[in-house]
């Protein structure tokens, strides 16, 4: 469970380690040279790195064990604590279920990436309000933490790593926490409006592309690459991860440095399995009678039952406002939709806040199934009023399993 994460966002740019570390061969045009020598007269900026955990417990192991990893990496590239942000919930270095105490690693028998990496963001100190004021520089708008920001300026560049759970036009916080991409998008024009940074990238491993680029894409994250990438194409890692880093993304890019050949990957589930599979695992392991075997049963049982009331409560909602074109929002593909129209991601925040005030918080399960539902029911013009009915009739009595 050491994932790898696809990104909706327009423009955050993301870069692949094997065509960060390439250096250009052969004589550089006059272009290049008048480039560089321009570059090299700007005043050094400052690399700053912001790296966000959206999830919790320890079935998400991995998603704080990346995080926790980045911070290693660019440690080893000479960043400083002050310029590193770490935002994430701190469960599972002494999670009851870590055989480990204090330790977490982002690979089987690997070292300890937990050692020093600072706690600015924790708990509930993980949401939407304090993220986005740490990504606009704004301290006097964070709650609770450490109140580290990006306090960038033109000459600065950026590196943000997100790990956790989505949906359609959606990233996942604890709890009821979502960034939305529209707001992520603005908030990002917003500080490239203001100067705030000369280059930002979001990152992901070029190991994981390797992985996923042969598997039957049902069971992997989407690897994908957006925004304008001309302006980092040829840039150096160090840019981003500090010169310290050299070496090591030689060893990534060139598979050098870690190997999974030897491990097991035969047996491949989806990721929305994958919780499944780990309680399943764990009732599988706990010794026969002990109350260990009746609480990892109780956690399988709650979670299938936590999926059996989200089925069963979204197709109440789709049955209840269109009965029997039903087929048509329930369907897996989402309809194409204008991502500049206001009103349309005014839906979509409409539509989870109502469920969610009336149903209860969904789960990253429930998230996935509902935002494709969502997302063709503000297609098809669905109203606040109507939702708020069917919502009202599809739960009576707010029931959260937890």
């Amino acid at each position: 469970m050491k994932g790898s994460m696809s990104y909706w966002v327009t423009l955050i740019v993301i870069v692949w380690m094997s065509v960060m570390v390439r250096k250009s061969k052969g004589v550089r045009s006059i272009k290049d040279q008048v480039s560089q020598f321009v570059e090299d007269r700007v005043p050094l900026g400052t690399k700053w790195a912001f790296l966000v955990a959206g999830s919790n417990g320890f079935e998400n192991y991995r998603h704080q064990a990346n995080v926790c990893h980045a911070y290693q990496v660019l440690k080893s590239g000479g960043l400083k604590d002050e310029n590193i942000i770490v935002m994430m919930f701190d469960d599972i270095a002494y999670h009851p279920k870590n055989p480990k105490r204090g330790v977490i690693m982002n690979r089987p028998n690997g070292p300890n990436v937990y050692r020093g990496v600072p706690k600015d963001y924790t708990g509930n100190n993980v949401n939407p309000r304090n993220f986005f004021a740490v990504l606009s520089g704004n301290k006097s708008a964070t709650i609770g933490g450490s109140g580290k920001v990006l306090n960038t300026n033109s000459h600065d560049s950026i590196f943000i790593y997100m790990s956790g759970h989505g949906a359609v036009h959606v990233f996942g916080l604890i709890n009821k926490g979502d960034i939305w991409a529209a707001d992520l998008v603005n908030a990002l024009k917003k500080k490239h409006a203001a100067l705030a940074y000369k280059k930002m990238v979001s990152f992901l491993r070029y190991f994981v592309v390797k992985r996923v680029e042969h598997i039957d894409p049902i069971y992997i994250s989407h690897v994908m690459k957006y925004g304008d990438t001309t302006a980092v194409w040829n840039d150096a890692i160090g840019k981003y991860f500090g010169d310290g880093s050299a070496r090591l993304v030689n060893k990534i890019s060139d598979g050098s440095a870690f190997s999974y050949e030897h491990f097991n990957t035969t047996r491949l589930v989806t990721q929305d399995d994958a919780s499944l599979l780990h309680l399943k695992l764990e009732l599988e392991k706990a010794p026969h009678g002990s109350e260990d075997k009746s609480k990892a049963q109780k956690e399988l049982d709650d979670e299938l039952a936590r999926r059996k009331h989200e089925d069963h409560t979204i197709n109440l909602i789709v049955d209840l406002l269109f009965g029997e074109e039903k087929d048509s929002i329930k369907m897996d593909h989402v309809h194409k939709v204008d991502l500049h129209d206001v009103d349309y991601w005014d839906c979509l925040k409409m539509l989870w806040k109502t469920y969610q005030d009336h149903c209860g918080i969904l789960s990253p399960y429930g998230k996935k199934l509902y935002s494709k539902v969502s997302v063709n029911m503000c297609n098809v013009g669905i109203s606040e009023t109507q939702i708020i009915a069917a919502t009202s009739q599809a739960c009576p009595i707010k029931n959260h399993i937890s």
